[in-house]
């Protein structure tokens, strides 16, 4: 389903359910809300089955309070152009009987790879994964990323995988039984707050402390990756980053609010 400029997509209650059909945003296309909908049954029996939600260069999205599930391919991709774009309160729900993993877990999850992209990853909850979850980078550009209060859950794969091109911040995410939260070839400009000690680096850049992730006993490990490079570009928007909640905070605040019929909580 095409979607252009200037729309809003707004599902009531717990009915706004697309089956078997996802949705493709039109090149260019700006100012468009896609909220309260569930995207689901999208040809999960066919390895080309087609994407959850697709972008190309798109600005001005705030994709929030969706759920996706039983797609073939990603869940979410931005495509070649740069788009500039929000995801929040979404659940990425892997859970499928058509497993590239034979593991009844989605491996094709998130792709963020358009030349030029900036993205908000925020309060979103992603479980019953094996890969891409989500991929970050492309062969040309920069993807300009903020991961932060996420909830990532039963990763039998990897979580994040983040190419040369990409620059990303992780903060404030918690992981649970996840077997690679960031893959080892990840070679970015990463800021991840893997470990205490590090968080008053990000001060001078955004002009508050980084904050630590969360890794349960039963996650492998993470990393530390302390680049200052995305820092430096994300304090050219520090006005419009969004605050850490805390590791605390997440599980509790993601799973009562993520996903579909539960706008205004």
């Amino acid at each position: 389903m095409d979607v252009g400029s200037n729309k809003s997509l707004v599902g009531k209650g717990s009915a706004g359910v697309l089956n078997g059909k996802g949705l493709r945003f039109k090149a260019g296309a700006k100012n468009v809300i896609i909220q309260n909908i569930h995207i689901t049954n999208l040809n999960p029996q066919y390895v080309w089955g087609g994407d959850g939600i697709s972008l190309s260069g798109n600005d001005g999205v705030w994709i929030d309070h969706v759920k996706l599930s039983k797609t073939r391919r990603q869940h979410f991709v931005s495509h070649y152009d740069a788009s500039r774009v929000t995801i929040s309160n979404t659940k990425f729900d892997g859970v499928t009987p058509y497993s590239h993993s034979c593991n009844s877990d989605h491996y094709w999850t998130i792709i963020m790879g358009g030349t030029g992209d900036k993205i908000t990853f925020d309060r979103n909850y992603i479980h019953d994964v094996s890969g891409r979850a989500p991929k970050i980078g492309s062969s040309s550009g920069t993807q300009l990323v903020q991961a932060v209060n996420n909830y990532f859950y039963s990763s039998t794969g990897h979580n994040f995988d983040i190419s040369s091109s990409g620059h990303v911040l992780i903060e404030s995410n918690y992981f649970d039984s996840c077997v690679t939260p960031l893959t080892s070839g990840s070679n970015g400009k990463i800021f991840n707050t893997a470990s205490t000690g590090v968080e008053g680096n990000c001060a001078s850049a955004l002009g508050r402390n980084c904050a630590v992730n969360y890794l349960s006993s039963n996650t492998g490990r993470m990393t530390s990756l302390t680049d200052s490079t995305v820092l430096s570009e994300l304090g050219s928007y520090k006005s419009q980053l969004v605050a850490p909640l805390g590791y605390g905070k997440v599980v509790s605040t993601v799973t009562e609010n993520a996903g579909i019929g539960k706008i205004g909580n």
